[in-house]
């Protein structure tokens, strides 16, 4: 530990221990309590404070001080959020304070609502904010406004399915207590101030994207230079940004480390050669400490214009980082720098660290930053062996050309195989020409079209910026042209479905590894490498999904096609089929038919099987019957499920079905080996279940069948804070008796 401090990345150890202690507070099944943990953390801190008097090194309490910080800063922010929400969906009329505005595509507008009344909602159970969508005109809103409208609020959503996105956890953390659509106009009953410097940072953020829209037309450049310059998102269309991700350019939407690299070097740069002009000033004055704040003071800037997401947090505090670092004559971008930049973003929002963008993010420049440090030590010692090269000055030109070239094609590689785990996990796809989009498309990017998106930026109070924003836009088009040929040449092969969440975990460790291992012990990063192997190897994902309300059912047939029980395209069965591994495009080829479900007014019938078809060894002939050497036949029994509506149908399929899935309740004499009615939902949320095939009987040459292995569910029967309340699945429902 000694010579880590030495080595500088006492911070990323400090880091990583914190963060394990997040995640240690995030994974359990349980509320740890409070106390326990403040006094453990307690207890800690005295033994190293009498283990640094004795002048021991006091390690062992340091690393459980910063673990059980970790706890408790997860516990705060946790019980900072807590508060009333709803159980159950409920239209009513509301009056609030607005606090943000989204303007969305197809005419669609988001609301952040501060509400001060919910009509059917007694004061003390009403939520404290709410989104709402809205197709209503919302011109004449701005932030700070007093509203009221009718609007259908609802319960805020659980997991799609278990382990999958879960959209109320991050809604909880973000401090929003209700989702909703209105029904009707939205009308102001009061003008209001601004909400502080947010609501004047919002109305800047809005003329901002109102004069590129201006300059570049209502564009698919527009909409991306939106999102690029004021981190507003909502103007760029879907397929564009499935096009950006399927290319393996989404990282150019997360205003991060390039983006605010570009803007601090060039006002650092611009800065400090246009001062040094001035003989006479130069000489008297620090113009590299001036230049250096002037690009700290434009980067705070850009931060709070952005939007200050994540990955634009971690920008900004690395940049600050090496800012003052430069004016203290220190190197400032380093593991070192990481780890502060690491922590800081933990400590103000512990929850990020379950977020994509921060694991993406994060993982990626750790990645990059062990990589070239092993690179720049090589270089050090071939140089002490053999001496700098004698080259000629074109020879020089040529091979830096070149090196750039190679760097930047490394710096793709490395990056896509840091983030590319992380982003198969969450997101159930990769993007197998990654490498070649960003070779084509950064460094137009990174010359052309974000150095004259930011002078644009910077020349809007002058009324100047229209020149610059045009030849942006040049630039994007590039851009947005490679992004769209690599998605059509990526075809259906990018999306990949579910992989292991441990060979994930031991991908990231295996980059901490690299980061933190000393010298020749780097080489044990192989060893989380391998496991990570082992284990997406051995992953089985689940054959069946079942959505939280039970309507939605996605399951594999008996060639093991994916097969969704939905007549057309929303969330939740678009997410099914991604976790199968089927992208949006081909759902109607996925959607259940009638040879794969049997349905009336009663209800649904459907055999089930596992997933990739039934082994070689099964014979997937229907009929059992002796073939022409006599011998027989097997045939496979499908696992059969029904989905009830109506009661009669419930008491028919208890009899006869394996699985049911049904909203109402099911009676505790239904025989099914699996009964998911509307009280488990409530209790347990989304299924996941896994089959497997047996001989129906001790003879081999028997008939086979599909069985239940093994079960998963979104929630336990203790729910953490951040898990939706169980329903009131009782409300409305009568009995199957």
């Amino acid at each position: 530990m000694d010579r880590d401090l030495q080595r500088g990345i006492g911070p990323l150890w400090g880091a990583v221990l914190f963060a394990a202690g997040l995640w240690f507070y995030y994974s359990v099944a349980f509320e740890p309590h409070i106390s326990a943990s403040a006094s453990i953390f307690v207890l800690a801190c005295v033994a190293a404070v009498r283990q640094s008097r004795r002048g021991a090194r006091a390690w062992v309490p340091a690393c459980i001080m910063l673990i059980m910080s970790g706890v408790l800063s997860g516990q705060v922010q946790t019980r900072l959020h807590d508060g009333p929400r709803l159980s159950r969906a409920l239209t009513s009329d509301f009056e609030g304070r607005v606090v943000d505005i989204e303007e969305r595509e197809n005419g669609v507008t988001r609301l952040w609502v501060s509400f001060s009344k919910i009509d059917k909602l007694e004061p003390s159970s009403m939520p404290s904010l709410g989104r709402v969508t809205t197709r209503a005109h919302t011109g004449h809103l701005k932030v700070g406004d007093t509203v009221t409208a009718l609007a259908r609020l609802m319960p805020l959503p659980g997991a799609v399915y278990p382990g999958g996105y879960d959209f109320g956890r991050s809604a909880f953390f973000s401090g929003i207590d209700t989702v909703g659509f209105t029904m009707g106009d939205i009308k102001r009953v009061a003008r209001g101030p601004p909400v502080l410097a947010a609501g004047w940072l919002e109305t800047l953020r809005h003329g901002a994207a109102s004069r590129i829209q201006y300059h570049m037309g209502d564009t698919p450049e527009a909409a991306l230079a939106i999102a690029l310059l004021v981190g507003e998102r909502g103007y760029l269309e879907e397929e564009d940004q499935e096009a950006l991700r399927m290319a393996g350019l989404a990282h150019l939407l997360a205003i991060s480390g390039l983006h605010m690299s570009l803007v601090a070097a060039l006002v650092f740069f611009s800065m400090r050669h246009g001062l040094a002009l001035f003989r006479e000033f130069a000489l008297t004055h620090s113009v590299h400490r001036l230049a250096s704040f002037s690009a700290l003071t434009v980067s705070t800037g850009y931060l709070m214009l952005s939007g200050a997401s994540v990955a634009t947090q971690r920008a900004y505090i690395m940049v600050v980082i090496v800012l003052l670092a430069g004016v203290m004559g220190r190197w400032g971008l380093s593991l070192r720098s990481l780890g502060l930049a690491a922590f800081a973003v933990l400590l103000v929002a512990p929850h990020n660290l379950i977020a994509p963008g921060f694991q993406m993010s994060f993982a990626a420049v750790a990645a990059l930053l062990a990589v070239y440090a092993l690179w720049r030590d090589f270089k050090a010692r071939r140089t002490v062996l053999h001496g700098p090269s004698a080259e000629k000055r074109f020879g020089r030109i040529l091979k830096g050309a070149l090196a750039w070239f190679v760097a930047c094609g490394a710096t793709s590689l490395i990056a896509e195989a840091a983030i590319g785990p992380i982003a198969a996990y969450h997101f159930q796809k990769v993007a197998p020409y990654g490498l070649v989009a960003n070779l084509a498309a950064m460094p137009v990017f990174s010359f052309a079209a974000m150095p004259f998106g930011l002078i644009g930026l910077l020349a809007m109070p002058m009324g100047a910026e229209g020149p610059f924003l045009q030849l942006m836009s040049l630039a994007l088009s590039w851009v947005l042209w490679v992004a769209h040929e690599v998605e059509r040449l990526t075809g259906s092969i990018g999306f990949i479905g579910m992989v292991s969440g441990w060979g994930t975990f031991l991908m990231v460790g295996s980059i901490l590894a690299l980061a933190l291992l000393p010298g020749r012990f780097k080489v044990l990063t192989f060893i989380p490498i391998i496991a990570a192997g082992v284990a997406f190897t051995l992953y089985r994902p689940p054959d069946i999904l079942v959505s939280d309300n039970g309507r939605t059912i996605a399951f594999h047939t008996r060639e093991g096609e994916p097969r969704v029980t939905a007549r057309r395209a929303s969330f939740v069965p678009s997410v099914f089929l991604k976790a199968f591994g089927v992208g949006d495009a081909e759902f109607k080829a996925h959607r259940a038919s009638d040879d794969d479900q049997s349905c009336d007014d009663q209800g649904c019938v459907m055999s089930l099987f596992p997933a990739g078809g039934l082994p070689s060894s099964v014979s997937q002939g229907k009929p059992s019957a002796p073939s022409s050497d006599n011998k027989r036949v097997s045939r496979v029994h499908g696992l059969r499920l029904a989905m009830p509506r109506t009661t009669d149908s419930l008491l028919k399929d208890c009899r006869f079905a394996e699985i049911i899935v049904t909203t109402l309740q099911a009676p505790e004499t239904c025989s099914a080996k699996l009964v998911i009615d509307a009280q488990r939902l409530a209790r347990f949320g989304s299924h996941a279940l896994w089959l497997g095939v047996e001989a129906a009987e001790a003879d081999r040459n028997s008939d086979f069948k599909v069985r239940l292995e093994r079960i998963q569910t979104s929630y336990r029967p203790v729910r953490r804070p951040w898990e939706p309340e169980v329903a009131d699945w009782a409300r409305g429902l009568v009995t199957a008796e």
